[in-house]
């Protein structure tokens, strides 16, 4: 079942990896940070997706999300990390570029998807859910809309938000 995360900025959540779902679904609560330590990629724009080698690269994200989602996706896991991964910037979950993007990532693969408040979120599970297992999938909902909000994964499993321009 595809784990639900609504992300409200007042209390700092637990920290979350995209393979180690909680047995009972984390209540609503704080923001979850990428930690942007070490060298990361970064995906810019709409319409836009990227591989990365998590041998490279400790992260990847994007920014910018205002009323797009992004996917992260990671696979492969050696120890306590993932050695590769996959991130798309996407403007809506009719777009034939959201699914065009899921050819990129493995029927095995774990998810991490950030969504705008009210946006989307069951419908892009649904979508999810038809190529990776439902057990593999989060659906993390930003407390805002803006373009200083961004979404990403890194080697370890754990996703979460980053703020500001740049």
């Amino acid at each position: 079942m595809t784990t639900y995360y609504s992300a409200t900025g007042l209390i700092a959540p637990p920290t979350m990896l995209v393979d180690a779902p909680p047995l009972v679904a984390p209540s609503a609560g704080g923001r979850q940070m990428l930690d942007m330590t070490g060298l990361g990629e970064v995906v810019v724009g709409a319409g836009k997706s990227k591989n990365v080698d998590f041998a490279v690269h400790s992260h990847i994200f994007t920014r910018g999300l205002f009323n797009c989602f992004a996917v992260c996706a990671v696979w492969e896991k050696e120890g306590g990390s993932f050695k590769k991964g996959f991130l798309a910037h996407i403007s809506m979950p009719k777009h034939s570029f959201f699914k065009t993007s899921l050819a990129s990532i493995p029927k095995d693969a774990f998810v991490a998807c950030s969504v705008g408040a009210g946006l989307w979120g069951a419908e892009i599970a649904q979508i999810l859910e038809d190529h990776v297992p439902a057990a593999n999938v989060w659906i993390y909902t930003r407390p805002n809309n803006d373009d200083h909000v961004g979404f990403g994964i890194d080697r370890g499993g754990r996703f979460g938000e980053t703020l500001g321009k740049g």
